[in-house]
């Protein structure tokens, strides 16, 4: 039981520090950006660029402070009620936060307890506070404010399954998560005080905790016996309790251990009151006690070396005549002849457990069995007793439990890599994205310029779109659900464009990349084109990171023949003279996480996924990827795919599609624009106020109501309405709109233009009667196509 106990507490242990440590990744990786240090920006606008980020990851906050504790937050002042973590400017004060003061002064991460935050003061969190550094000085502090709800789920849900009672106990020893909500907030010497017996005193168990020791001990709680593991939580000051309800672990395997009690106590009874006359009614009643189970119970004379007892439901439980083995005093069944052996042994033990694999003659089939055997003396008298337990049964339901754990394991593993993956590949159009900027900033004078910059950063943006689109889709890889999407797109174009992309910051650190494709014949082909780009993103960004400054990075794509008509294989390699990969790394190259151990490496950034995901990509392609390198010279990925032709292209490509240029006016038309983000709202204003457009703002869904509810009839033309919205959400609004006495509730475009881009939230959207779709970041020509669909017939 103590074995089984610790390795599930371990197990649901593992699952929260490794959930902490995938957040950690993001706040190092955000730390360590040049986006983060960038004193250009205001805190307020560097925290703004990390609200993809903290969407993507389900995030309550992510904020960025200056050395003196002042916040840039990701929120908006409406989604919380502290004025300290944010003001009506936008900035909030956390010098005064314990945490802010111990990691300024120690350099360190620190992790806090869970709080209350959100709009409501309801919300549970708790954060993550990383140092950033300007030289070898700290700068600040990036916060991570998680919500409380994964690792409460992982107690709650873990809970109650094999009579396991979980609890997480905080730095302080107050209880964060029970099932038990009631005692959720007390300290853990309160719930120790609920015991009526306790096998160690509260002052060693605190003493253990705070030292960050494991431990177990025995106590009786609401009558129930419990055996209670306790551990810390690595990398965290929190620790987790598990409470195992002696006896209904055993329920399972038969009704109670009390009722099993009850049985070998009557067996002792039946035999040391042999000569009573009561005896053959006794052995009856206990006869009718086993029939129905799939237990049988013998008792052996150690010192008569004969069989005394045997439980009349032999029969259906091993197919075997209890009578013939009563009567077996030779013992010829080689069956009966190993339990007895069991029983004669000369263990001194009172108690010891056998597992054995038994035959059933009756069905054909062989069944695992658990043997216990109880020594005792009894009037002098030396008595074996065996219980002789069928485990299918449990062994099945083991394997159903076991099952689901794994494929637990697999979603959160999956969750986990998705997490950690995004510091990864996000960073690149990211920093093309930010370094335009700079360089725009630099040029305003020069129109020329400052138009490169701004074609360079709408192809980086749309990529990271792209990118964050695909890295959404990638833990679906685990569970085998992830499916290619098919288009016509042009091959050369797609490499030139990651070309584009990576020849910034080449020519920043120093490096030589080229391109060539002069061997490919057929540029129009059908695939996946979002994860070709993202695989060549993966090994075009790795080389170069590899690569030390004076190298060079060559890109090289050749086709060579397919013996499939209409088929081309197309060979595209990364090469570079970096610093290559040790040998004994190479087989572990594609593994999750893996990233060689040398000063070299570890200084640069990168979680060791993107390989991985690469490895992934090109299988369910069915292609090959192979490597080729010597440490200290360099190395070579030549990525091999079979692509079908295509006749022409279908315009997919990563930049914007062109459309044509016109002077185009909506000013005799009236949009109710709701949206709840400031700066959201300041983009879409702006966009629609280049075609003219007449707008009156909502903040929310219940003011877009009512100011739709007090206009007259058809003064408004159109509602563009975000989805994600405090007090009433854009699907509410919509609804309640739709359901007004009047005549333009049934006819008003109702468009949505949301961050959310999957498609059950189309398709929920459609249902409450909205009539278009627009997904943020909103791409200028489809919102100006849609104002034409729904606003030129009117």
């Amino acid at each position: 039981m103590k074995e089984n106990s610790l390795d599930t507490i371990k197990r649901t242990e593992s699952r929260i520090s490794e959930y902490i440590k995938s957040v950690w990744n993001l706040g190092d990786a955000i730390a360590a950006a040049s986006t983060t240090k960038d004193t250009s920006l205001s805190l307020r606008q560097r925290a703004q660029l990390l609200i993809p980020y903290a969407d993507a990851y389900d995030l309550f906050m992510l904020g960025i402070t200056n050395e003196k504790g002042i916040l840039g937050s990701t929120l908006e002042r409406k989604q919380i009620t502290s004025t300290a973590m944010l003001n009506d400017e936008g900035l909030g004060d956390l010098s005064s936060r314990p945490a802010f003061k111990e990691m300024m002064a120690t350099g360190k991460l620190v992790l806090t307890d869970t709080y209350l935050a959100g709009a409501d003061g309801k919300t549970q969190i708790y954060t993550i506070w990383i140092p950033y550094y300007n030289g070898k000085k700290i700068a600040g502090a990036i916060t991570v404010s998680i919500k409380f709800d994964f690792i409460n789920n992982i107690i709650i849900s873990n809970s109650l399954q094999d009579n396991y009672y979980f609890t997480l106990v905080d730095s302080k020893n107050n209880v964060s998560a029970n099932p038990e909500t009631s005692i959720v907030g007390n300290s853990l010497e309160e719930a120790y005080g609920k015991s009526k017996w306790v096998s160690i005193s509260f002052d060693d168990l605190e003493k253990n905790l705070n030292k960050g020791k494991s431990g177990d001990y025995w106590g009786i709680n609401n009558g129930r016996l419990e055996y209670v593991d306790y551990m810390p939580i690595e990398g965290t000051p929190w620790k987790i309790v598990m409470r195992t309800d002696f006896f209904g672990s055993f329920n399972n395997t038969f009704y109670s251990l009390a009722i099993k009690l009850a049985i070998y106590l009557s067996l002792i009874l039946l035999f040391s009151l042999r000569k009573n006359r009561d005896i053959f009614a006794r052995e009856k009643m206990f006869n009718m006690m086993t029939e129905n189970v799939n237990e049988v119970f013998l008792a052996y004379n150690l010192d008569k070396k004969k069989l005394e007892y045997l439980s009349s439901n032999l029969s259906h439980v091993l197919g075997i005549s209890s009578e013939d083995w009563l009567n077996d005093t030779k013992f010829s069944s080689p069956t009966l002849k190993e339990l007895i052996d069991y029983m004669d042994n000369g263990k001194d033990d009172k108690l010891y457990n056998i597992e054995r694999e038994l035959f059933n003659p009756n069905t054909n089939e062989t069944h695992p069995f658990r043997l216990r055997v109880y020594k005792i003396v009894e009037d002098g008298v030396k008595w074996a007793f065996m219980v002789l337990t069928d485990e299918s049964e449990e062994q099945e339901k083991k394997k159903v439990l076991e099952e689901a754990l794994i494929t637990a394991e697999q979603a959160n593993r999956a969750k986990s890599e998705f997490l950690t993956s995004m510091s990864h590949d996000i960073r690149t159009p990211m920093n093309a994205i930010v370094g335009m900027v700079n360089i725009a900033y630099s040029n305003l004078d020069d129109k020329k310029k400052v138009a490169d910059c701004l074609d360079k950063i709408t192809l980086s943006s749309e990529h990271l779109m792209e990118l964050i689109q695909g890295v959404l889709d990638m833990s679906q890889i685990e569970s085998g659900k992830l499916e290619l999407c098919k288009e016509n797109f042009n091959l050369t174009s797609l490499l030139k464009e990651a070309y584009e992309i990576f020849k910034g910051q080449a020519l920043e650190k120093g490096l030589d990349l080229t391109l060539d494709m002069n061997k490919i014949k057929h540029s129009d082909v059908n695939g996946d084109m979002l994860r070709i780009n993202q695989i060549l993103m993966n090994l075009i960004n790795n080389a170069l990171k590899f690569t030390p400054a004076g190298g060079f990075v060559e890109i090289k794509a050749e086709e060579v023949y397919c013996e499939e008509e209409g088929y081309g294989i197309y060979n595209i390699s990364v090469n570079d003279n970096g610093i290559g990969i040790a040998p004994e790394f190479i087989d572990k190259l594609f593994d999750p996480f893996e990233r060689a151990e040398r000063s070299t490496v570890s200084k640069i950034e990168g979680s060791g996924l993107g390989l991985s995901i690469v490895n992934r990509l090109i299988s369910l392609m069915n292609g090959t990827i192979d490597v080729v390198s010597e440490q200290g010279k360099g190395s070579c990925f030549t990525v091999c795919l079979k692509l079908k032709f295509s006749q022409g292209n279908n315009g997919a490509t990563l930049k914007r599609k062109e459309t044509a240029a016109e002077n185009i006016s909506f000013n005799k038309y009236r949009v109710l624009l709701v949206e709840d983000n400031e700066l959201n709202m300041e983009i879409a204003k702006e966009l629609l106020g280049m075609v003219d457009l007449n707008i009156d703002e909502a903040w929310n869904g219940t003011e877009a109501v009512e100011k739709f509810k007090n206009s007259s009839e058809y003064y408004y033309d159109m509602i563009i309405t975000d989805i994600q919205m405090p007090n009433m959400n854009g699907y509410e609004e919509a609804k309640t709109i739709r359901e007004l006495d009047r005549a333009d509730a049934h006819s008003i475009p109702i468009i949505a233009m949301t961050a959310d881009a999957f498609q059950a939230s189309m398709e929920r959207a459609e249902a409450v009667g909205m009539n278009g779709y627009i997904t943020k970041p909103v791409e200028y020509n489809n919102l100006i196509n849609t104002l034409k669909e729904w606003l030129k017939g009117k």
